[in-house]
């Protein structure tokens, strides 16, 4: 799994049709906070948005492909539905200096906060 999102991380955007991508984590021993937020992403329909979901093995979270509008409002039902931290941040794909048109990959990484006693 980890080869395929490096693979799609790989791809220029316009061949992929992705823009940002919203990494979810947690740091906790279970994972019922992000089984809950996938529930409830699948419930209020955001999940028709995005293009593709990917696991983070090493973190221990979900990424979800979407494109640069739609990652503002899945930023804002996680954050309404569990304390976060949100970082933002972005990578220039390509330019063109004829007419000043950027080519930009944002990544926003949304950390929920473990609430529960059995953090390891």
């Amino acid at each position: 799994m980890a080869r395929v999102r490096a693979q799609a991380l790989a791809e220029p955007p316009n061949q992929c049709g992705w823009f940002a991508v919203v990494q979810v984590w947690q740091r906790a021993s279970h994972r019922r906070t992000l089984l809950h937020l996938e529930q409830q992403v699948v419930t209020h329909g955001t999940a028709v948005d995005t293009l593709r979901v990917g696991t983070a093995h090493g973190v221990g979270g979900l990424d979800f492909f979407v494109s640069r509008s739609h990652s503002a409002r899945l930023i804002d039902l996680v954050t309404l539905l569990s304390p976060t931290r949100v970082v933002a941040s972005k990578q220039l794909v390509s330019h063109d200096s004829n007419n000043s048109s950027y080519d930009v990959r944002h990544t926003f990484t949304v950390e929920l906060c473990p609430v529960c006693r059995d953090r390891e």
